[in-house]
């Protein structure tokens, strides 16, 4: 007793939960952080949960436009990817920010509260197919050039960059 064993595929309770979305999947980290960012948000925006009377999930009550999260997201991921993992305002992850404005976006969606405020659609993912098949045509070209950029960059004094450390990730200051 007090053993984990392996399931009982004969358990009627095990043949139905297994049916049922995997929540498991979900890895916990997404969940802390994101709260987080949720937190920090309804304090942020705290006069507008005390004007509506409601203490959580603002967009419930008032549909949200897409393109504000969307832009948002680009925000926060455009930050991570020139480096900087921590927002300056809240202290929280940058990608936390994102899942939260995802978060928002999907169950605005689920609750018919999402205002669809997109252009009419484009081409986008047709030039990224083209794009892509150009870049696979010149991959030989491509490859000479980066080699000789990392050559380069090999070859050139290292800067003098400090480091500082926020709860055990390290960014450059």
């Amino acid at each position: 007793m007090g053993e984990l064993t392996v399931a009982d595929t004969t358990n009627p309770k095990d043949l139905l939960g297994v049916k049922k979305t995997p929540l498991r999947l979900v890895p916990p980290a997404l969940s802390i952080w994101t709260a987080g960012v949720m937190a920090t948000g309804k304090s942020k925006y705290g006069e507008l949960y005390d004007v509506w009377g409601y203490d959580g999930m603002n967009w419930r009550m008032k549909a949200v436009r897409l393109s504000v999260y969307l832009e948002a997201i680009e925000r926060h991921l455009n930050a991570t990817k020139d480096g900087q993992w921590f927002d300056e305002e809240d202290g929280m992850p940058h990608v936390a920010h994102i899942s939260a404005c995802v978060c928002i976006i999907l169950d605005a969606w689920a609750c018919e509260q999402l205002i669809v405020d997109l252009p009419p659609r484009g081409t986008a993912a047709e030039q990224m197919k083209l794009v892509e098949k150009i870049l696979a045509e010149h991959a030989d070209i491509l490859t000479a050039h980066e080699t000789k950029q990392r050559e380069r960059k090999k070859n050139e004094p290292k800067p003098d960059i400090e480091h500082e450390e926020h709860d055990g990730v390290e960014q450059n200051a």
